[in-house]
């Protein structure tokens, strides 16, 4: 995963690109887990998930609505702080892997449109 950031990051238009999204929402919201359970959960987190939800799950089917619940969980561990006891790193370590899958599959940058500053920007128009 290190890699994978550090190569679109050092890309001209690498940090524009919906991959450099994909992974560094996943960082984030892994380090978010891992540092402080979750206790300094945000808006910007929950556009996180939004935008992986959105284009993460790149199919239909089985493992597409497995990412989307692994989201969820994600989400509903980080909006409760993890006070039930749920921290979402087994969804956190099963993701990782669909995220680098899904770097493998579109190798090709993918830019933001022109006139949109983020991806969450874009969630309107995803299909997700």
């Amino acid at each position: 995963m290190k890699e994978l950031y550090e190569k679109f990051a050092d890309e001209i238009d690498g940090p524009a690109s919906l991959q450099y999204a994909v992974v560094d929402g996943y960082h984030s919201l892994r380090s978010q887990a891992t540092r402080d359970g979750w206790m300094n959960w945000s808006d910007a987190y929950e556009e996180m998930v939004d935008v992986l939800k959105a284009y993460l799950p790149d199919s239909a089917g089985r493992e597409a609505e497995r990412i989307r619940k692994d989201l969820d969980a994600i989400r509903e561990a980080g909006q409760t702080g993890a006070d039930e006891g749920r921290f979402g790193y087994e969804e956190l370590d099963r993701l990782a892997l669909d995220v680098i899958a899904w770097c493998e599959r579109n190798e090709e940058l993918i830019l933001l449109p022109d006139g949109v500053d983020s991806w969450g920007e874009t969630l309107g128009n995803a299909n997700g």
